[in-house]
């Protein structure tokens, strides 16, 4: 996955973003289901990779404060003046037709990212280094460490996210919840919020050109 990220940074820029999101979700399935391979003839179980229903209350309320948590930090940055990298803003959808493949490579995320990082990880990195909670730490740190092509504001962000995602399946022993909110906050922050970036994006450039600011 980090190779990818750097590999996107060297593609010429007429690729079509459909291609990069269903390349990079073609990926993502395949490691995933190479993590579930290796878990259960490691003898997981699916519960101990959180994949068990819980109420619809806590689900709900789960899903809803780790979006909603997520959002919040990615408008904190945004405040705070964060640049976005320039390859994240280039992949980041335009079209109708990219906004609905971005969809497609979000729920692929939330799921596959989520079976991943919190629910293989998470539970093996308990079990070899004895602490739940420093599996959560190191897990966070790898995820957001594979964020690379984001830059280090993208990685500290994704690093953080990825505690917050966390919570539901050490808390709730769930991991549904962490799958809803990664998807959710993937379709809100890249196909609708991402619009305001690109346009900010676009008039600092043409700012740039007319020799403003």
């Amino acid at each position: 996955m980090a190779a990818q990220g750097r590999q996107l940074s060297t593609l010429p820029a007429e690729i079509p973003r459909t291609a990069i999101y269903a390349s990079s979700a073609a990926a993502l399935w395949m490691l995933a289901a190479l993590v579930a391979l290796a878990a259960l003839t490691s003898g997981f179980s699916l519960g101990a990779m959180g994949l068990r229903a819980i109420p619809p209350g806590p689900l709900i309320a789960w899903t809803v404060g780790v979006t909603g948590a997520g959002l919040v930090l990615f408008a904190l940055a945004q405040a705070l003046g964060v640049r976005e990298s320039p390859l994240l803003l280039h992949i980041l959808p335009r079209s109708r037709a990219e906004r609905l493949a971005f969809v497609g490579l979000a729920i692929t995320a939330g799921i596959t990212e989520e079976l991943i990082f919190r629910g293989f990880l998470i539970p093996a990195l308990g079990l070899a280094l004895g602490s739940a909670w420093f599996a959560v730490a190191l897990s966070s740190l790898v995820f957001g460490f594979l964020h690379g092509y984001q830059d280090l504001p993208g990685m500290l962000r994704a690093g953080i996210l990825g505690f917050g995602l966390a919570l539901p399946l050490m808390l709730s022993g769930s991991l549904l919840p962490s799958i809803l909110a990664h998807t959710a906050y993937d379709v809100v922050a890249g196909v609708f919020l991402s619009r305001r970036l690109l346009e900010a994006e676009e008039a600092g450039t043409r700012e740039g050109c007319t020799g403003i600011g």
